[in-house]
């Protein structure tokens, strides 16, 4: 889905701005580590790996060693090993959950949603909620997996609780829209478009105002293509794919 890859691709770089702020720190990663994670931000994988081995080697920080191969291998999009070394991270860290804790956890829920493993996905939702309840990140991507487990209602509970949290970030409308549209709700979707529409119109900007409008006209064309009478033979295919491609964006 979307939503789940672009945040996946947002964790990994959240993922290096909290190594770099935490190497300020007394207990911080060691000079492969950080090598290693400058190699996964420029999408050099196999550099990286190599920069990570040399710090198992070199007894470096185990947390953030396995953390830092775990986004490799997520790069890589080999998840089940991603998965291995993220559990390895937890477990080489304190008893007192970190901040680093946390973004692992995230780390961990993406894996297991690209895996398609939804049960355990949400099981880190969870675990990560019931310690920050304002996580609205969490509570959009929990909001997916539940979709993906036909818990529809609990769904909307979780994307309704985001937007309560933090209603002036229209980025979080057009999210749920995608999921919904995405798992055949898409009146539903629409409707989220439309509350943005209404409950943004004097604060939102003019570019979110621009992606919002851009949407919701692509979504009126399609319908007046798909109801017109003579268009019964020719529904075209090619509006699908554009229209598919747009909602990729």
């Amino acid at each position: 889905m979307k939503s789940t890859i672009r945040k996946a691709g947002s964790l990994i770089l959240l993922g290096f701005m909290v190594l770099v702020l935490q190497a300020c720190g007394s207990n911080k990663p060691g000079e492969n580590t950080q090598l290693g994670m400058t190699a996964v931000e420029q999408l050099k994988y196999d550099e990286a790996l190599t920069h990570f081995t040399a710090a198992a080697e070199a007894e470096e920080n185990p947390v953030y060693v396995q953390r830092g191969m775990g986004l490799t291998y997520m790069g890589q999009t080999d998840y089940e090993t991603a998965l291995v070394c993220f559990q390895a991270a937890l477990e080489n860290g304190g008893t007192k959950p970190a901040d680093i804790d946390y973004d692992i956890n995230y780390y961990m829920a993406v894996c297991y949603y690209k895996l398609e493993r939804y049960e355990e996905a949400l099981e880190r939702y969870d675990a990560i909620i019931a310690l920050r309840d304002k996580e609205v990140d969490a509570y959009v991507q929990r909001g997916i997996v539940l979709l993906k487990l036909n818990k529809h209602d609990d769904a909307l509970a979780d994307f309704n609780k985001a937007i309560a949290l933090d209603k002036d970030d229209y980025s979080l409308y057009i999210d749920i829209f995608s999921a919904l549209k995405e798992n055949g709700y898409e009146a539903e979707a629409a409707e989220y478009l439309n509350i943005a529409m209404e409950e943004g119109d004097k604060k939102m900007s003019s570019y979110d105002k621009g992606r919002i409008y851009f949407i919701r006209k692509i979504i009126r064309t399609r319908e007046i293509i798909w109801n017109r009478p003579a268009a019964t033979e020719t529904k075209p295919k090619k509006f699908y794919c554009f229209w598919d491609s747009l909602m990729r964006l």
